[in-house]
């Protein structure tokens, strides 16, 4: 089993690399500000997109193949 620690900034990258846009963060579940050396709870959210996707803006999974190959 491995572990591995996350940072918060690298954290916070990696969300809006994903995607993602960070609404807040705590350190622990009764809203505490972040702190060093603490438990880490992000709450983020998808990153609303302007433009619209041909799917109506959801990702589908590709159709089956139809017919003899």
């Amino acid at each position: 089993m491995a572990l591995r620690w996350t940072y918060r900034w690298e954290l916070r990258h990696l969300l809006e690399l994903c995607g993602f846009v960070v609404e807040a963060e705590y350190s622990d579940f009764h809203g505490a500000p972040p702190a060093y050396g603490k438990e880490l709870i992000v709450v983020a959210r998808r990153k609303t997109n302007s433009r619209k996707r041909a799917s109506g803006g959801r990702f589908s999974a590709p159709s089956a193949p139809t017919g003899p190959p």
